[in-house]
């Protein structure tokens, strides 16, 4: 049975055929031509050293612990990719700092359970996992929370929150909380907090998993790629995308000068 992360379902509706990648094992994509050893992204840094600092706080460390681990993170691999609001990796670091500086900023949530894999589930021939945030409780409301981190913010995750809420059904979620944090410019970071309705995520989330597992399936009759390819795509290019290019995705260079 295929195994599918709740944070590609947020990419479904952006493009299937990358989001559909995660899901191949190393023979498969191999066998495409996909190549999985693309340089990392700054901001995917930046937004990965970010959790881990709000995760040392969540868990009673204190500021200076926190960035520790974000100069860590961000020293483990100097091969990064930068960008051109994260020009350098000190430039990097004072971003990701803004980040939890401006996250402080927001209402505490209390954190019952912070970083823990999901049990994975059973939905349309796939099987689920994947790893809330954080579980815990905002002004003794129950809550699933999670941050993004952005250089402009924007981006619908309804589905891998409501993938996340399917595999806790013994949990009485009642908001799902999603903490913003805008680093893009010369100002410094800001937080924004938004609260998404637990049963719309569901929603999103079951129908995202239906169309992936029907997907999956012609697939396997079909011996083509799973999906449709959106060559429109703002991240259909080598530099976003390990597929594009390739036998998977002969779409992505469809009409674009080589």
């Amino acid at each position: 049975m295929r195994t599918i992360h709740a944070s590609a379902l947020a990419r479904w509706a952006d493009c299937p055929r990358r989001a559909a990648i995660r899901s191949l094992d190393y023979v498969e994509q191999e066998a495409w031509g996909i190549r999985m050893t693309t340089p990392p992204q700054i901001g995917a840094r930046v937004g990965t050293s970010v959790h881990s600092a709000i995760a040392v706080l969540l868990a009673g460390g204190d500021t200076g612990d926190a960035v520790a681990a974000i100069g860590d993170f961000l020293a483990e691999r100097p091969d990064t990719e930068l960008s051109r609001d994260l020009p350098s990796i000190d430039r990097a670091h004072a971003k990701a700092v803004e980040c939890v500086a401006a996250w402080l900023t927001l209402p505490r949530i209390r954190p019952t359970v912070i970083e823990t894999p999901i049990t994975g589930y059973e939905v349309a021939g796939l099987t689920v996992v994947g790893t809330p945030d954080t579980i815990g409780t905002l002004d003794d409301v129950p809550v699933l929370a999670d941050v993004k981190t952005s250089a402009r913010g924007g981006g619908w995750y309804a589905p891998q929150f409501g993938a996340y809420l399917l595999g806790l059904p013994e949990t009485p979620i009642q908001s799902v909380v999603v903490d913003w944090l805008i680093y893009g410019g010369k100002e410094p970071a800001r937080a924004t907090r938004t609260v998404l309705d637990p049963d719309g995520c569901r929603g999103a989330a079951s129908a995202v998993l239906e169309q992936a597992g029907a997907a999956f399936a012609r697939s396997v009759v079909s011996g083509k790629p799973v999906g449709l390819a959106n060559p429109n795509s703002t991240l259909c290019s080598a530099k976003w995308c390990p597929a594009h290019g390739t036998a998977w995705c002969p779409e992505s260079t469809l009409g674009k000068e080589s």
